[in-house]
Protein backbone atom coordinates (compact mmCIF):
# COMPACT_ATOMS: atom_id res chain seq x y z
CA UNK A 1 0.00 0.00 0.00
CA UNK A 2 1.59 3.02 -1.39
CA UNK A 3 1.54 6.01 1.69
CA UNK A 4 0.23 9.60 1.43
CA UNK A 5 3.51 11.06 1.22
CA UNK A 6 3.81 8.56 -2.16
CA UNK A 7 0.52 9.25 -3.62
CA UNK A 8 0.78 12.62 -3.75
CA UNK A 9 4.60 12.55 -5.39
CA UNK A 10 2.65 10.45 -8.22
CA UNK A 11 -0.07 12.59 -8.42
CA UNK A 12 2.16 15.77 -8.98
CA UNK A 13 3.24 13.44 -12.38
CA UNK A 14 -0.27 13.26 -13.22
CA UNK A 15 0.09 14.89 -16.37
CA UNK A 16 2.89 13.02 -17.24
CA UNK A 17 1.17 9.80 -17.40
CA UNK A 18 -1.78 11.77 -19.43
CA UNK A 19 1.31 12.54 -21.93
CA UNK A 20 2.33 8.83 -22.15
CA UNK A 21 -1.33 7.71 -22.52
CA UNK A 22 -2.07 10.52 -25.30
CA UNK A 23 0.93 9.30 -27.55
CA UNK A 24 1.10 5.51 -26.77
CA UNK A 25 -2.00 3.67 -25.24
CA UNK A 26 -5.53 3.21 -27.36
CA UNK A 27 -7.58 4.20 -24.59
CA UNK A 28 -10.73 2.96 -27.06
CA UNK A 29 -8.94 -0.83 -25.80
CA UNK A 30 -10.33 -2.68 -22.47
CA UNK A 31 -6.87 -2.07 -20.28
CA UNK A 32 -5.40 -4.42 -17.50
CA UNK A 33 -2.58 -2.83 -15.23
CA UNK A 34 -1.01 -5.44 -13.43
CA UNK A 35 1.15 -4.63 -10.76
CA UNK A 36 3.53 -5.86 -7.77
CA UNK A 37 3.23 -4.35 -3.93
CA UNK A 38 6.69 -3.58 -3.91
CA UNK A 39 8.84 -3.30 -0.84
CA UNK A 40 9.96 -0.66 1.84
CA UNK A 41 12.44 1.17 -0.40
CA UNK A 42 11.22 -0.22 -3.91
CA UNK A 43 7.75 1.49 -4.35
CA UNK A 44 8.09 2.20 -7.99
CA UNK A 45 6.44 -0.66 -9.23
CA UNK A 46 2.57 0.22 -7.30
CA UNK A 47 3.30 3.97 -7.57
CA UNK A 48 3.56 3.92 -11.71
CA UNK A 49 0.30 1.30 -11.59
CA UNK A 50 -1.29 3.97 -9.30
CA UNK A 51 -0.35 7.06 -11.81
CA UNK A 52 -1.64 5.32 -14.77
CA UNK A 53 -5.01 4.13 -13.21
CA UNK A 54 -5.41 8.27 -12.24
CA UNK A 55 -5.42 8.84 -15.84
CA UNK A 56 -6.98 5.34 -16.61
CA UNK A 57 -9.66 5.24 -14.55
CA UNK A 58 -11.51 2.42 -16.11
CA UNK A 59 -8.58 0.02 -16.38
CA UNK A 60 -8.70 -2.72 -14.23
CA UNK A 61 -5.92 -2.93 -11.73
CA UNK A 62 -4.51 -6.31 -10.16
CA UNK A 63 -1.75 -5.93 -7.63
CA UNK A 64 -0.09 -9.40 -6.44
CA UNK A 65 3.05 -10.07 -3.95
CA UNK A 66 6.78 -9.45 -5.44
CA UNK A 67 7.48 -12.70 -7.85
CA UNK A 68 10.91 -14.47 -8.68
CA UNK A 69 11.43 -16.18 -11.95
CA UNK A 70 10.49 -19.25 -10.74
CA UNK A 71 6.95 -17.94 -8.73
CA UNK A 72 3.48 -18.39 -10.88
CA UNK A 73 1.39 -15.39 -10.98
CA UNK A 74 -1.50 -14.99 -8.40
CA UNK A 75 -4.15 -17.53 -9.34
CA UNK A 76 -6.15 -14.42 -10.10
CA UNK A 77 -4.36 -12.72 -12.62
CA UNK A 78 -3.81 -15.72 -14.54
CA UNK A 79 -7.29 -16.59 -14.94
CA UNK A 80 -8.04 -12.78 -15.57
CA UNK A 81 -5.54 -13.11 -18.56
CA UNK A 82 -6.92 -16.64 -19.88
CA UNK A 83 -10.73 -15.08 -20.08
CA UNK A 84 -9.58 -12.06 -22.13
CA UNK A 85 -10.81 -11.20 -25.30
CA UNK A 86 -9.39 -10.42 -28.45
CA UNK A 87 -7.87 -6.94 -28.38
CA UNK A 88 -6.97 -5.73 -24.59
CA UNK A 89 -3.75 -3.58 -23.50
CA UNK A 90 -2.26 -5.11 -20.99
CA UNK A 91 0.59 -2.49 -19.00
CA UNK A 92 2.39 -4.98 -16.90
CA UNK A 93 4.41 -2.78 -14.16
CA UNK A 94 6.12 -4.71 -11.93
CA UNK A 95 9.13 -6.55 -10.53
CA UNK A 96 8.59 -9.80 -12.36
CA UNK A 97 4.81 -10.93 -14.06
CA UNK A 98 5.26 -14.48 -12.95
CA UNK A 99 4.64 -17.62 -14.04
CA UNK A 100 1.39 -18.18 -16.04
CA UNK A 101 0.78 -22.13 -16.12
CA UNK A 102 -0.80 -22.85 -19.47
CA UNK A 103 1.03 -19.63 -20.87
CA UNK A 104 4.16 -20.30 -21.31
CA UNK A 105 5.65 -17.72 -23.61
CA UNK A 106 3.63 -14.14 -22.46
CA UNK A 107 4.48 -12.23 -25.86
CA UNK A 108 3.07 -15.35 -28.13
CA UNK A 109 0.04 -15.25 -25.49
CA UNK A 110 -0.40 -11.27 -26.90
CA UNK A 111 0.36 -12.26 -30.69
CA UNK A 112 -2.49 -14.74 -30.65
CA UNK A 113 -4.68 -12.96 -28.81
CA UNK A 114 -4.44 -9.47 -30.66
CA UNK A 115 -3.40 -8.12 -27.26
CA UNK A 116 -0.68 -5.22 -26.94
CA UNK A 117 1.15 -5.07 -24.11
CA UNK A 118 3.50 -2.60 -22.46
CA UNK A 119 5.95 -3.98 -19.77
CA UNK A 120 8.11 -2.07 -17.30
CA UNK A 121 9.37 -5.18 -15.67
CA UNK A 122 12.42 -5.36 -13.11
CA UNK A 123 11.72 -2.53 -11.06
CA UNK A 124 12.38 -4.43 -7.39
CA UNK A 125 15.79 -3.03 -7.17
CA UNK A 126 15.04 0.31 -8.47
CA UNK A 127 14.70 2.87 -4.56
CA UNK A 128 11.30 5.12 -4.91
CA UNK A 129 14.22 7.92 -4.64
CA UNK A 130 14.84 6.90 -8.18
CA UNK A 131 11.05 7.54 -9.02
CA UNK A 132 11.36 11.04 -10.75
CA UNK A 133 14.37 9.77 -13.35
CA UNK A 134 11.82 7.14 -13.82
CA UNK A 135 9.52 9.42 -15.01
CA UNK A 136 11.27 12.17 -16.48
CA UNK A 137 12.16 9.05 -19.50
CA UNK A 138 8.48 8.93 -19.84
CA UNK A 139 8.28 12.82 -20.55
CA UNK A 140 9.74 12.44 -23.64
CA UNK A 141 8.55 14.01 -27.32
CA UNK A 142 7.46 10.99 -28.48
CA UNK A 143 6.57 12.07 -32.08
CA UNK A 144 10.05 13.56 -32.21
CA UNK A 145 11.40 10.34 -30.79
CA UNK A 146 9.89 8.15 -33.43
CA UNK A 147 10.61 10.42 -36.22
CA UNK A 148 14.34 10.03 -34.78
CA UNK A 149 14.22 6.28 -34.82
CA UNK A 150 12.75 6.27 -38.00
CA UNK A 151 16.32 7.35 -39.26
CA UNK A 152 18.19 4.69 -37.41
CA UNK A 153 15.61 1.98 -38.54
CA UNK A 154 15.94 2.92 -42.43
CA UNK A 155 20.00 2.63 -42.33
CA UNK A 156 19.83 -0.76 -40.57
CA UNK A 157 17.25 -2.30 -42.33
CA UNK A 158 19.31 -1.62 -45.31
CA UNK A 159 22.71 -2.51 -44.21
CA UNK A 160 24.32 -5.57 -44.83
CA UNK A 161 27.19 -5.11 -41.53
CA UNK A 162 27.41 -2.75 -39.25
CA UNK A 163 30.94 -1.80 -37.32
CA UNK A 164 30.42 -0.50 -33.91
CA UNK A 165 33.71 1.37 -32.59
CA UNK A 166 34.40 3.58 -29.56
CA UNK A 167 37.47 5.07 -28.54
CA UNK A 168 37.82 3.10 -25.22
CA UNK A 169 38.30 -0.27 -27.62
CA UNK A 170 35.13 -1.50 -28.74
CA UNK A 171 35.37 -3.31 -32.43
CA UNK A 172 32.75 -5.10 -33.27
CA UNK A 173 31.81 -6.24 -37.05
CA UNK A 174 27.89 -7.41 -37.04
CA UNK A 175 26.59 -9.21 -39.97
CA UNK A 176 22.71 -8.10 -40.64
CA UNK A 177 22.29 -9.08 -44.17
CA UNK A 178 18.46 -8.86 -44.75
CA UNK A 179 17.04 -8.32 -41.22
CA UNK A 180 15.00 -5.91 -40.44
CA UNK A 181 15.26 -3.27 -36.77
CA UNK A 182 13.24 -3.28 -34.32
CA UNK A 183 11.71 0.49 -33.57
CA UNK A 184 10.94 0.49 -29.78
CA UNK A 185 8.70 4.28 -29.50
CA UNK A 186 5.94 3.00 -28.09
CA UNK A 187 3.63 2.54 -31.33
CA UNK A 188 2.97 -0.70 -31.76
CA UNK A 189 -0.22 -2.63 -33.58
CA UNK A 190 -2.28 -5.89 -32.34
CA UNK A 191 -0.55 -8.14 -31.08
CA UNK A 192 2.56 -6.38 -30.74
CA UNK A 193 4.58 -4.27 -27.66
CA UNK A 194 7.47 -3.64 -25.62
CA UNK A 195 8.75 -2.08 -22.64
CA UNK A 196 8.64 1.14 -20.87
CA UNK A 197 10.10 3.91 -20.93
CA UNK A 198 10.72 3.22 -24.87
CA UNK A 199 13.88 4.44 -26.93
CA UNK A 200 15.68 1.97 -29.17
CA UNK A 201 16.60 0.50 -31.68
CA UNK A 202 17.45 -3.22 -32.26
CA UNK A 203 18.23 -5.21 -34.87
CA UNK A 204 19.30 -9.49 -34.87
CA UNK A 205 22.42 -10.92 -36.79
CA UNK A 206 21.62 -12.66 -39.69
CA UNK A 207 25.63 -13.59 -39.92
CA UNK A 208 29.09 -13.64 -38.19
CA UNK A 209 29.28 -11.27 -34.97
CA UNK A 210 33.50 -10.62 -34.01
CA UNK A 211 35.21 -8.50 -32.39
CA UNK A 212 35.02 -6.90 -28.81
CA UNK A 213 32.79 -5.00 -26.94
CA UNK A 214 34.51 -2.84 -24.26
CA UNK A 215 31.45 -2.51 -21.42
CA UNK A 216 31.29 0.92 -19.40
CA UNK A 217 27.77 1.33 -19.08
CA UNK A 218 25.72 -1.38 -17.02
CA UNK A 219 25.60 -5.05 -17.18
CA UNK A 220 22.99 -7.86 -15.98
CA UNK A 221 23.79 -9.68 -13.18
CA UNK A 222 22.01 -12.87 -11.03
CA UNK A 223 20.49 -10.19 -8.62
CA UNK A 224 19.63 -7.52 -11.21
CA UNK A 225 21.98 -4.92 -12.29
CA UNK A 226 24.99 -3.13 -12.18
CA UNK A 227 26.66 0.35 -13.30
CA UNK A 228 29.73 -0.38 -14.10
CA UNK A 229 32.87 1.33 -12.29
CA UNK A 230 35.43 -0.60 -14.15
CA UNK A 231 35.05 -1.55 -18.16
CA UNK A 232 34.10 -5.72 -18.94
CA UNK A 233 36.09 -6.32 -21.95
CA UNK A 234 34.07 -8.84 -24.19
CA UNK A 235 35.58 -11.02 -26.60
CA UNK A 236 33.42 -12.04 -29.34
CA UNK A 237 34.06 -15.36 -32.24
CA UNK A 238 32.07 -16.81 -34.71
CA UNK A 239 28.73 -15.12 -32.51
CA UNK A 240 30.01 -16.24 -29.05
CA UNK A 241 31.40 -14.92 -26.28
CA UNK A 242 34.51 -16.53 -25.74
CA UNK A 243 36.31 -14.36 -23.29
CA UNK A 244 34.79 -11.72 -20.57
CA UNK A 245 37.93 -9.90 -18.79
CA UNK A 246 37.35 -7.01 -16.25
CA UNK A 247 37.32 -6.57 -11.91
CA UNK A 248 33.56 -7.46 -12.79
CA UNK A 249 34.27 -10.25 -14.87
CA UNK A 250 32.98 -12.82 -12.70
CA UNK A 251 29.52 -11.60 -12.28
CA UNK A 252 28.75 -12.01 -16.01
CA UNK A 253 30.72 -15.59 -15.69
CA UNK A 254 28.16 -16.49 -13.03
CA UNK A 255 25.32 -15.47 -14.61
CA UNK A 256 26.60 -17.17 -17.43
CA UNK A 257 26.83 -20.60 -15.84
CA UNK A 258 23.23 -20.23 -14.11
CA UNK A 259 21.64 -20.40 -17.40
CA UNK A 260 23.99 -22.96 -18.78
CA UNK A 261 23.20 -25.15 -15.60
CA UNK A 262 19.46 -25.02 -16.99
CA UNK A 263 19.50 -24.76 -20.12
CA UNK A 264 18.26 -27.77 -22.46
CA UNK A 265 21.15 -26.52 -24.90
CA UNK A 266 24.23 -24.39 -22.64
CA UNK A 267 25.41 -23.93 -26.22
CA UNK A 268 22.98 -20.95 -26.66
CA UNK A 269 23.44 -19.25 -23.64
CA UNK A 270 26.17 -17.27 -24.63
CA UNK A 271 25.13 -16.40 -28.58
CA UNK A 272 25.24 -12.49 -29.37
CA UNK A 273 21.46 -11.73 -30.09
CA UNK A 274 21.03 -8.23 -31.31
CA UNK A 275 22.52 -5.04 -31.60
CA UNK A 276 21.10 -1.61 -30.11
CA UNK A 277 20.91 2.00 -29.85
CA UNK A 278 19.47 3.71 -27.04
CA UNK A 279 17.72 7.60 -28.89
CA UNK A 280 15.58 8.72 -25.59
CA UNK A 281 17.66 11.72 -24.35
CA UNK A 282 15.66 11.53 -20.90
CA UNK A 283 16.71 8.59 -20.32
CA UNK A 284 19.62 8.30 -17.53
CA UNK A 285 21.54 5.35 -16.70
CA UNK A 286 21.02 4.21 -12.88
CA UNK A 287 21.37 0.15 -13.15
CA UNK A 288 17.94 -0.58 -14.48
CA UNK A 289 17.83 -2.23 -18.28
CA UNK A 290 14.76 -0.66 -18.67
CA UNK A 291 16.18 3.26 -18.72
CA UNK A 292 20.07 2.61 -19.56
CA UNK A 293 19.53 0.60 -22.94
CA UNK A 294 17.14 3.81 -24.00
CA UNK A 295 19.67 6.36 -22.84
CA UNK A 296 20.58 8.54 -25.87
CA UNK A 297 24.79 8.32 -26.29
CA UNK A 298 24.81 4.50 -25.34
CA UNK A 299 24.43 1.01 -27.13
CA UNK A 300 23.87 -2.50 -26.01
CA UNK A 301 24.84 -5.94 -26.86
CA UNK A 302 21.89 -8.85 -26.39
CA UNK A 303 23.39 -12.17 -25.55
CA UNK A 304 21.18 -15.10 -25.67
CA UNK A 305 17.85 -15.37 -27.09
CA UNK A 306 16.54 -13.51 -30.16
CA UNK A 307 13.47 -15.77 -31.22
CA UNK A 308 11.12 -13.33 -30.59
CA UNK A 309 12.06 -10.32 -32.71
CA UNK A 310 13.33 -11.80 -35.98
CA UNK A 311 16.98 -14.04 -34.96
CA UNK A 312 17.19 -18.06 -34.91
CA UNK A 313 18.28 -18.34 -31.21
CA UNK A 314 15.71 -19.55 -28.68
CA UNK A 315 16.99 -20.14 -25.40
CA UNK A 316 15.76 -19.37 -21.34
CA UNK A 317 18.15 -16.44 -20.74
CA UNK A 318 18.23 -12.93 -22.77
CA UNK A 319 20.29 -10.01 -21.53
CA UNK A 320 21.15 -6.43 -22.38
CA UNK A 321 24.90 -5.30 -21.79
CA UNK A 322 25.38 -1.60 -22.09
CA UNK A 323 28.21 0.75 -23.47
CA UNK A 324 28.75 4.17 -23.98
CA UNK A 325 29.55 6.52 -27.09
CA UNK A 326 29.07 3.96 -30.06
CA UNK A 327 30.27 5.22 -33.68
CA UNK A 328 28.16 3.31 -36.12
CA UNK A 329 29.50 2.39 -39.77
CA UNK A 330 27.59 1.57 -41.96
CA UNK A 331 29.30 0.61 -45.88
CA UNK A 332 32.17 2.24 -44.15
CA UNK A 333 30.25 5.32 -43.77
CA UNK A 334 29.73 6.35 -39.98
CA UNK A 335 26.29 7.09 -39.45
CA UNK A 336 24.84 9.95 -37.56
CA UNK A 337 21.42 10.72 -36.65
Amino acid sequence: MLSTAEKSLVESYKDVFKHVVTNCIDITRPTLIITDEGSAAHKIAPMLAYGYSLVMPEAQLYEQGIKKGYMHANPIIEKRLRLLKEGNIILCVSDKLGRLGHIKSFRTFCKRNNHIFFSATRLGKVSTAQFGQYMEALNVNYKRLHKAGEVYKRQLDRAPRIRVMTEIGTDLWFNCDKMNAVLNTGQYSSGQGGNMPVGEVYIPPSGSVSGRVVLDGSIKTLDGSKVLNEPIILTIKDSMVVNIDGPDAALMEDLFKKYEERAQFPERIRRVAQIGFGINPNAVMMGLPVLDQKTLGTAYLGIGSNYWFGGDNKTIFHGDFVFKNPLIFIDGKEFRQ
